[in-house]
């Protein structure tokens, strides 16, 4: 993600086509989706994020935009929860981390390189803090769209 989309994009549709000759069977005839991968050139997100909860559909990623808004994002493992990977780093909520979210039939998963994030703003740690115990109403994100 640290590559230019210009540079990205080809790689990615590259990806997605060899496959087959890399002895995968084409989607169709039961192979894995590798087209989602194309998704991942302009439908993500980067950046720091405060994970504020764990619940049984996911856990919670808060992010703070350009604009100073605070975005709920519901994120899925693939394999294995978040939650039981965020627990290796034996820390409580809210976790401060550095990843990137992309789409992945349907739900938002990381792209698997998940950091200790630092240079979370007040407003976004304080944002965590309460977000388990606030009674407001927070509008949770469950896909990512360009």
């Amino acid at each position: 993600w640290n590559m230019d989309p210009a540079t990205r994009g080809p790689m990615l549709r590259r990806f997605a086509t060899e496959m087959a000759s890399a002895g995968y069977s084409p989607e169709s005839m039961g192979g894995p989706p590798f087209a989602v991968a194309l998704e991942w050139n302009h439908c993500y997100r980067r950046g720091t994020f405060a994970v504020a909860e764990h619940t049984a559909s996911g856990t919670i990623f808060l992010h703070e935009t350009d604009d100073a808004d605070i975005v709920a994002y519901r994120v899925k493992g693939i394999s294995q929860s978040v939650k039981s990977i965020l627990d290796q780093m034996k820390r409580p909520l809210p976790l401060h981390i550095t990843t990137r979210l992309i789409p992945f039939k349907g739900v938002i998963v990381t792209d698997g390189t998940i950091t200790e994030g630092f240079g979370v703003s007040a407003r976004l740690h304080k944002a965590a803090d309460t977000f388990a115990s606030s009674d407001r109403k927070v509008s949770i994100v469950t896909a990512l769209s360009e």
